[in-house]
């Protein structure tokens, strides 16, 4: 689910030869992770609806550390993915203006930029989504 809100897709479910033990005809399955559906699924409708973009206007400094953009207008959503196993700091820069401070949807916390960076740390296959409203503060 993680790696999917990541990328802005939704997640797919599969048995070991497609044919097979479906997924969502066992209820010993889906009702474990009916709170993992809860918490990302309406993010990864969030970021899908704004709309990828192919110009994160962001960069981090770990290579373990993705991004992508999603939305054109005052609020756009920036995806931080570390594809490691192991837990991650990265300082995340955007390149254009940028607010000073954001909400992080996953988490729902409020996190401060500081000369349009900030600080993540992110454990080994997780991921942030950053609500960045340009032009506009927020309280």
């Amino acid at each position: 689910m993680k790696r999917s809100l990541a990328y802005g897709v939704f997640p797919g479910f599969f048995s070991h030869n497609a044919a097979e033990g479906h997924y969502f005809t066992r209820p010993e399955l889906y009702d474990r992770d009916r709170g993992l559906f809860k918490r990302y699924v309406p993010l990864c409708k969030l970021v899908a609806q704004a709309g990828w973009e192919p110009i994160t206007a962001a960069r981090s400094s770990d290579e373990h550390i993705h991004l992508e953009r999603f939305g054109a207008g005052n609020v756009r959503f920036l995806t931080v993915f570390n594809d490691s196993s192991e837990r991650r700091i990265a300082t995340i820069r955007l390149d254009g203006e940028a607010p000073s401070t954001s909400r992080e949807l996953v988490e729902g916390r409020t996190i401060s930029w500081t000369d349009r960076k900030l600080i993540i740390e992110l454990e080994g296959e997780g991921v942030a989504v950053l609500e960045i409203r340009r032009g506009v503060e927020r309280e």
